[in-house]
């Protein structure tokens, strides 16, 4: 249920401040607006906790669709360097 909540919660907030980004054109990206910083803020959060494939993963798996643990050699690879929460 977490990895369903992180998947469309950080696909909505990356939909929402890229178009408000538009909006404010060249100037969203200068520091001394704030929309600069939730832009930031946004591409940091789709992959704090994992990304989006991740997400996926687990989801899939929650579900009995997914991958033989044989093939998640690239996750228990995340996991032992410390990129990925265990």
């Amino acid at each position: 249920m977490a990895a369903e909540a992180k998947l469309f919660t950080s696909g909505v907030e990356a939909r929402v401040v890229d178009e408000c980004l538009q909006l404010h054109g060249g100037a969203g990206y200068m520091e001394e607006y704030e929309i600069s910083r939730l832009y930031r803020d946004a591409r940091i959060s789709r992959f704090h906790g994992g990304t989006s494939e991740i997400m996926r993963e687990i989801i899939g798996r929650g579900v009995g669709v997914g991958r033989p643990a044989a093939d998640l050699t690239g996750v228990r690879w995340l996991i032992a360097q410390g990129l990925l929460g265990a």
